[in-house]
């Protein structure tokens, strides 16, 4: 099984999911926004995230648990972004009861890596891509343990053909996912029995495997490798190979090139 973890730089994951970024958002009960001096609004949820926007070009609406970043140069679609908190869910529950309603699981991509507005937290993400034509909308989720729940960034984007149209609704997008920011994003625990380092002798040879709570870490066979790590795979940080892992006790194994691999932590 391969599952790319992708988004080893946020910057640019960000920029090929935009066009289909929106979210669903736990929303205060009073907007709080304020315009800061660059001529963006800002809205803060009690939740403990913000994000910047542009009121010329998105109306916020609140409702069901959500905040919805509407793009108002569409009026004819609803392309959006929104932000909502689920509590005492993990990231994995949310998106199988989000993507159930979206189709195929086939169509679905699924990729990991560092959540948005951090670079040490960890999410997933579910990409629907729709083809050109199609009067269907494109989805992206990004869900992440948060404080005790999950996180979850939704879009729904409609692609006009219009190309002053798309590419300004990207734009707007955009600002709102790259501004977001937390008051108090606590540590997650999902993944806190993988931290460590894990050890395996041969022929006289050490080898070890050094996973760090910031889900990078060291590969060290014939050399050291800056490596990421997910919830089954150890990526490059160059993104030159990807290797399956478990972690059963305190034993990690590896599938390095179809052979597994034992190392004690």
């Amino acid at each position: 099984m391969k599952r790319r973890l992708s988004l080893l730089l946020l910057g640019a994951l960000t920029v090929i999911l935009i066009a289909a970024l929106a979210g669903c958002g736990s929303a205060s009960e009073e907007p709080a926004e304020t315009a800061p001096a660059d001529g963006l609004s800002t809205y803060t949820s009690s939740d403990g995230w913000s994000v910047q926007y542009d009121a010329d070009s998105i109306e916020v609406e609140e409702g069901g648990g959500a905040v919805t970043f509407l793009y108002l140069g569409d009026p004819d679609h609803s392309t959006m972004a929104t932000i909502s908190y689920e509590a005492e869910k993990m990231p994995q529950e949310v998106l199988y009861d989000l993507t159930t309603d979206w189709g195929s699981e086939e169509e679905i991509e699924r990729t990991e890596g560092i959540f948005p507005g951090t670079d040490d937290k960890w999410g997933y993400w579910r990409v629907l891509n729709q083809p050109e034509g199609s009067e269907e909308p494109c989805r992206t989720a990004i869900a992440g343990e948060y404080n005790g729940g999950t996180l979850l960034l939704q879009n729904t984007t409609y692609l006009t053909g219009n190309e002053e149209i798309d590419m300004d609704a990207a734009g707007a997008l955009e600002t709102i996912v790259d501004s977001i920011t937390y008051e108090n994003f606590e540590p997650q625990t999902m993944y806190a029995y993988v931290p460590g380092t894990y050890s395996a002798q041969q022929d006289g040879a050490t080898y070890s495997v050094t996973l760090n709570e910031d889900h990078t870490g060291v590969l060290s066979l014939q050399d050291d490798i800056d490596i990421l790590w997910g919830e089954t795979e150890l990526m490059a940080a160059d993104g030159d190979f990807t290797y399956e892992y478990t972690i059963e006790g305190e034993n990690l194994y590896l599938n390095y090139d179809g052979q597994w691999l034992e190392f004690a932590k």
